[in-house]
């Protein structure tokens, strides 16, 4: 049976993205279809709708309907999947016609564009269904979290800070950025993490400037700045975290820069709440760096929003950064300031956090960051 917690969510998506077609396209909306098969991109938003959090489900569909209710479509192969999450499905066999079957008497059918391939979009309409994009529907449905996902994303928030507190131990002069990826990915894996939220990034030296760097064979040497950003999943949650080290010690450039970073993630993590238009708080984190720059004469920037929302995507579809978007309540972001300096290297200090009325709880805390922390040689 459906988590009563997400089937009044997708009542309310329904209720939502069906006033914003009435008004902008004179259109009714009577059912919801989301694929994840992985050959269209597999679409996540296929667990937002049906709250499972656990197996992989890569050939499925769900068609959800006005009451909030489910229906799952699933091939032979994940049957036993179906079975497990306990949720309403049917078979769907090769040369059978199932979903057309179970579309008929509707007629207007909400997808996300974003997440269904051009093949079955023509299918659909060579069958005279009209689709509706509700893929704006569904981000902003994603960027507030229910119960169940705050959970879930405390526990891979705290499986990426563990693993970013072990770095100190494992980071050693002569290793590649290639290999410290590598043993990052694997702790995470140790503590529970489903899989890397996203390709882990490891920077040595200058290569920390290049803000999704990827990892190669460049070896750490003494005086680099090491910059690795990765994160965990846990329950189908992502979570994203970035800590920058140094092998030896560290000069005063390095050291300045650094302090100046984590005043200004301070700042940002003490002032955001929902309610509050995310731009405000991008742009004040975004002149800080520029005004470090300015003083000591260096042309570096930021060049990038102060954070994005995390969720079912590392990357879920929202931004605290030039673009006005009013935080909601239960909204689960990075804050990642950060200052690149071509040629010198960078400083990129990033934490997952859930935002609410009351202000910030910073999910990857334990992770140590109070000061640049030093590789031995």
């Amino acid at each position: 049976m459906i988590d009563p917690s997400i089937r009044k969510r997708n009542r309310e998506l329904f209720e939502i993205a069906h006033e914003r077609i009435r008004k902008t396209r004179q259109r009714s909306l009577d059912v919801i279809y989301v694929t994840n098969k992985e050959d269209a991109g597999a679409d996540r938003n296929f667990f937002l709708l049906t709250g499972i959090d656990s197996g992989n489900f890569l050939y499925s569909s769900v068609l959800v309907f006005k009451d909030g209710s489910i229906q799952l479509f699933v091939q032979e192969l994940e049957e036993e999947e179906a079975r497990l999450a306990g949720l309403p499905f049917t078979l769907v066999r090769p040369g059978e016609e199932t979903l057309t079957k179970a579309l008929k008497g509707h007629q207007s059918i909400g997808v996300n564009a974003s997440g269904i391939s051009l093949g079955e979009a023509g299918k659909l309409k060579d069958k005279r269904f009209s689709l509706v994009n509700i893929a704006p529907d569904l981000d902003d449905m994603r960027a507030v979290k229910i119960k169940r996902e705050i959970e879930n994303l405390s526990k891979s928030s705290e499986i990426a800070a563990a693993t970013a507190a072990h770095i100190p131990s494992i980071a050693k002069a002569g290793i590649t950025e290639r290999e410290l990826a590598a043993l990052i990915d694997y702790g995470m894996a140790r503590l529970g993490s489903e899989r890397p939220s996203f390709d882990t990034i490891v920077a040595f030296g200058e290569n920390s400037a290049i803000p999704h760097a990827k990892p190669g064979s460049r070896k750490l040497k003494k005086g680099d700045l090491i910059l690795c950003d990765f994160g965990a999943t846990f329950g189908k949650m992502c979570s994203d975290i970035t800590r920058v080290y140094v092998c030896g010690r560290p000069t005063d450039m390095q050291s300045a820069l650094y302090n100046a970073i984590l005043s200004i993630q301070k700042d940002a993590i003490a002032g955001i709440k929902s309610g509050m238009n995310g731009r405000a708080l991008h742009e004040a984190a975004n002149e800080g760096v520029l005004s470090f720059f300015r003083k000591q004469g260096a042309p570096g920037k930021m060049g990038h929003g102060l954070g994005h929302s995390v969720g079912y995507y590392c990357h879920d579809g929202k931004r605290v950064g030039s673009v006005d978007y009013t935080i909601p309540d239960n909204f689960a972001t990075t804050i990642e300031p950060a200052g690149y300096l071509k040629g010198f290297g960078g400083v990129r200090i990033e934490d997952t956090v859930l935002v609410t009325r009351r202000g910030a709880e910073v999910l990857t805390e334990k992770a140590p960051k109070a000061r640049l922390i030093e590789i031995p040689i």
